[in-house]
């Protein structure tokens, strides 16, 4: 027993959580919707590589309002339309294959469109694979949303890089290196890197009927600045988590609380706070393959996570004169998913009043999301 602690420990100070609502809409496969509630022993991870090979094209409509109303937090509205077109060809064998097309973001009201290269290899076993090139990222990385805002499935889509994810005799992993901007000595333009981690340690048999396990995650953000033009200051934060889950009665309910901890270290202080930490419980409710709610309290103290959104910062992202040393909220959640064609189109609705202790204020955040796939799923 000492033993396991002290490596659960030592994990911790390296990297899974999943965020508070089934992300499946983003996920890039509609293979995956629903799918955390009839995981079996026998599943592979690897599930998402066991299709044909073929051409298609996927369509995600979406529209997110936050009215959050505070001087560090006001909101902001999210409403546009991604289409993806790609080609998926295996290279000899089924665990060998490449990703070839692209991915177009038109954010509406807005002249200019995102433009996102897919080129992605994927080699992968029975309990593993290794990805080069566009990463299985944003919202499948399955991070905390405090710690990464699942709005970036929706404004910066895609990630490059390497990663290296699986699962096996209870330990379930996602580590990823994310080149999120490459340097620019003339024009002075950082560098920006993220490094993550995000593990889960069951406790207990996946049959069981309630499974225990712990969550564990780390992610470093760096932006480099020494050999440019014009000199801009390096920065490093740091986020982890650890925490302890129950999916219970088959996975029909769930409840975790998790510690998280932010630390700044570079090597002049851009921020207001150069640590903090923060606690986040969730109880969710899988009413039904259509049904969920969930229910979150969140309390921080001096807390940052440059990759989070601003309802969990103690700062603004991008403005540290803006700030909100504590945060302490209640965050009901409402979810609907519905298959409207099996295997082809699928719909997301969400609802999720916000109610701060401290204030005694109300917030509020809404999604529509609409995703269908014509000819083949791609990515």
């Amino acid at each position: 027993m000492k033993r396991l602690l002290s490596w659960i420990i030592t994990c911790a100070m390296a990297s899974h959580g999943l965020s508070q609502l089934n992300n499946a809409i983003f996920n890039g496969t509609q293979h995956f919707l629903f799918r955390e509630h009839r995981l079996s022993p026998k599943d592979s991870m690897m599930d998402l590589t066991r299709r044909k090979p073929g051409f298609g094209t996927q369509v995600l409509s979406y529209l997110k309002n936050d009215e959050f109303n505070e001087f560090h937090n006001p909101g902001k509205t999210l409403i546009g339309s991604q289409i993806g077109i790609g080609f998926k060809q295996y290279l000899e064998r089924p665990n060998a294959y490449v990703y070839i097309g692209g991915l177009l973001n038109y954010p509406y009201g807005g002249d200019k469109i995102q433009a996102y290269p897919l080129i992605q290899f994927t080699k992968s076993t029975k309990h593993s694979a290794l990805v080069v090139g566009s990463l299985h990222g944003t919202t499948r990385h399955r991070l905390f949303e405090a710690l990464y805002a699942y709005d970036y499935a929706l404004t910066q889509p895609m990630e490059y890089g390497l990663q290296y994810l699986g699962r096996n005799r209870g330990l379930s992993w996602d580590i990823w290196l994310d080149w999120r901007q490459m340097a620019e000595r003339e024009s002075s333009q950082q560098e920006i890197i993220s490094f993550g981690l995000n593990s889960s340690i069951a406790l207990n048999k996946a049959s069981s009927r309630h499974r225990w396990s712990i969550p564990i995650s780390s992610l470093l953000f760096h932006k480099g600045g020494e050999f440019l033009k014009v000199m801009q200051p390096v920065q490093n934060q740091w986020n982890a988590s650890i925490g302890l889950r129950g999916d219970l009665f088959q996975n029909r309910f769930r409840v975790e609380s998790v510690f998280m901890g932010s630390m700044d270290f570079s090597p002049k202080l851009l921020h207001r706070f150069k640590d903090g930490h923060a606690w986040l419980t969730n109880i969710r409710w899988n009413m039904n393959l259509h049904h969920t709610l969930a229910l979150s309290h969140y309390y921080a103290e001096e807390f940052y996570a440059p990759l989070g959104p601003n309802l969990y910062q103690s700062e603004q992202i991008g403005f540290p004169n803006r700030e909100s040393r504590f945060r302490n909220f209640l965050h009901l959640r409402y979810q609907y998913n519905h298959t409207l064609v099996p295997k082809k189109a699928s719909l997301d609705f969400r609802v999720e009043p916000i109610y701060h202790l401290e204030s005694q204020k109300v917030a509020f955040s809404m999604g529509v999301y609409l995703k269908y796939v014509i000819g083949r799923e791609i990515y």
